[in-house]
């Protein structure tokens, strides 16, 4: 008897023609935001020649990213998630494209303008998100659900590691308005991608209040009584505080510590990129269903990656501690969103999805600001060390919780 050779997780999902297409779509939309934002933020730095002003394009993106999680809290499970994509990529090939056509055209826009474009591409970024992982469950078979998340982090790496390397040389080749223009058309691909994807959606119940923030309430009161939830929120809000203390000491350290430069910080994002493709590709290739462990495994591993971070006194210590930190975050971001689609109704995926976003981003925010005062005052290696300290923690306490460890990604997760 000759046994059947199991299909490959990647191949499998990709013969899904609805997942293949938003996929594709998403991950082109990708590439053009990489290439927007390096645009607008070099484009500041050269024609004003202030940090300050360049560095409020960061600003205005986070700012974007809150409001956007707030509306996706509020208006997913009112609306089809189609639907919501469909305008969220549609607005900002709009807008992206109209700005760039303006100023090939001779007129410069004013700086209030990109402010604008930052915020909102951002906040359209954080509406079409969590429209697409609510909707990914109705799309992909629950087995599916590890391989989808991490083929979706795999993509987002290989950006990150590619695209990010060359946008600089591209952007000095087509100039601000051309790179804003190429970004519009990939939010038009984007656009077209979702329009040809069909597929079965739920929708929240008709009796329902209809306020504005409603949902986002009824979403948190959600999480407080469900203990998966509930725990995985928990554990991701102290870890986005600790991840923007660890975030804001980088620079400093490779500067005090081991003498780098921009060309050293670039490196070594460049391997932790690296290393979530590498964790991603594993994840997906062997589709764990044990998601639970993976998760917990995955925030002691990136803490353990970045306590190695703190400590190392060379460049030749630290890159391979930074690709460790790299596989943890692959582990710990696909399979946490992995348990919260296992677990959340179908009805309530996209406002909690969009209240889990909001919450991150309004914890990170503080934190890096925190982060950045405290790197000016206290040791780089105790600051680093206890941020990372904390990730182990979290990562050992999610272990010992027997909600968390023994979770599976299958239809019966919501039991």
């Amino acid at each position: 008897m000759i046994t059947p050779r199991p299909t490959v997780p990647f191949r499998a999902l990709l013969a899904n023609r609805t997942f293949a297409a938003l996929w594709a779509g998403h991950t082109i939309s990708n590439v053009g935001d990489v290439l927007y934002g390096v645009a607008l933020l070099w484009y500041l730095l050269d024609s004003t020649g202030s940090a300050f002003s360049a560095g409020l394009i960061a600003v205005a993106a986070m700012a974007g990213r809150l409001a956007g999680g707030v509306v996706a809290a509020t208006l997913l499970d009112r609306f089809p998630a189609r639907r919501v994509m469909l305008v969220s990529d549609g607005l900002r090939c709009a807008l992206t494209g109209a700005t760039g056509i303006l100023w090939l055209g001779g007129l410069v826009p004013p700086l209030a303008v990109l402010y604008g474009l930052a915020c909102i591409g951002a906040a359209g970024g954080a509406l079409f998100g969590p429209a697409r992982v609510a909707a990914l469950p109705q799309i992909v078979a629950p087995e599916q659900l590890v391989s989808a998340n991490a083929l979706d982090k795999l993509a987002a790496g290989l950006t990150d590691t590619l695209i990010f390397g060359v946008s600089g040389a591209i952007v000095a080749t087509l100039g601000p308005a051309r790179s804003l223009a190429l970004d519009a058309a990939t939010f038009l691909i984007s656009f077209a991608a979702v329009w040809a994807a069909r597929w079965p959606e739920v929708r929240a119940a008709r009796h329902e209040p209809q306020r504005p923030l409603a949902g986002l309430w009824h979403g948190l009161r959600w999480v407080r009584g469900n203990p998966i939830a509930r725990t995985v929120l928990a554990a991701q809000l102290v870890h986005a505080f600790a991840g923007g203390l660890f975030f804001a000491g980088i620079a400093p350290f490779l500067r005090r510590h081991l003498a780098g430069g921009a060309a050293v910080y670039g490196l070594q994002g460049a391997v932790f990129s690296l290393g979530l493709v590498a964790g991603a590709l594993l994840i997906g290739w062997r589709a764990p269903q044990r998601v639970g462990m993976l998760y917990a495994l995955g925030i002691i591993l990136n803490g353990l990656g970045n306590s190695g971070f703190a400590l190392a006194g060379s460049l030749a210590t630290l890159l391979p501690t930074v690709f460790v930190a790299g596989l943890g975050g692959a582990a710990h971001t696909t399979s946490e969103i992995t348990l919260l689609q296992s677990s959340i109704p179908p009805e309530l995926r996209g406002r909690v999805f969009g209240l889990t976003l909001t919450l991150a981003t309004a914890t990170v925010m503080p934190a890096i600001a925190l982060g950045g005062w405290l790197s000016d005052r206290a040791d780089l290696r105790w600051l680093l060390l206890s941020a990372s300290l904390t990730h182990v923690a979290i990562g050992g306490a999610l272990f010992s919780n027997r909600h968390i460890w023994r979770l599976r990604a299958t239809k019966d997760a919501q039991a």
